[in-house]
């Protein structure tokens, strides 16, 4: 993998998110950007990125590294990530700049692999207000995980704040794939900057 992934993931939800705060942790610094809009069609994602100036022209990339949710073609044409939910059918290669895939026990992994994707999302690590469903892994059973995935880069995903954040990386984890801590956060810069502050130690 060409792409030297940043630590911190921040996963869009216009649902959850304060007015303009996604734009805001952009500005603050958050350095890796998953657009996950699944009612959004590939026209209304494409002006969400550029309204937020994540984009790519040829070569000169602007702003944040980015990917897009399930949408393998978007992301060809767009010439930026894709990332694909657990449940999402293989997506061919050809064209992808950076291919992720969210996971949730090992035979997952095992299929991740074989796709040969760039790296992993592992959750629900902690509660979490999105998947109210979704029993916790807890940090051993992530633990576990994060082994049988290597040499793949893991994010952990699903209730962490940055209070969790020493302890998922010392799990194993590359970094985290954060959405309403930020997002709904009062402050979403200081949120941000207080993730990337941790996850520099």
């Amino acid at each position: 993998m060409a792409v030297n992934l940043p630590r911190l993931l921040l996963v869009s939800d216009r649902q959850r998110e304060r007015r303009g705060a996604l734009r805001t942790s952009i500005r603050a610094g958050a350095p890796f950007v998953q657009i996950r809009e699944k009612d959004l069609g590939s026209a209304a994602i494409t002006e969400r990125l550029a309204a937020l100036a994540c984009t790519r022209q040829g070569d000169a990339r602007t702003g944040p590294l980015v990917c897009v949710n399930g949408q393998p073609e978007l992301a060809r044409r767009l010439g930026i990530g894709l990332h694909l939910p657990a449940d999402h059918p293989p997506a061919d290669r050809q064209g992808i700049v950076l291919l992720g895939r969210s996971v949730h026990d090992t035979d997952e992994i095992m299929r991740a692999q074989d796709e040969r994707v760039d790296y992993l999302i592992v959750g629900t690590l902690f509660a979490s207000a999105s998947k109210p469903g979704r029993a916790p892994l807890g940090l051993a059973a992530f633990e576990r995980l994060v082994r049988a995935a290597e040499p793949l880069p893991v994010f952990g995903i699903g209730g962490i704040g940055p209070d969790q954040v020493a302890a998922v990386r010392d799990a194993g984890a590359h970094g985290v794939a954060v959405c309403g801590a930020i997002l709904e956060a009062a402050d979403p810069s200081a949120a941000t900057r207080l993730f990337l502050e941790e996850l520099s130690r």
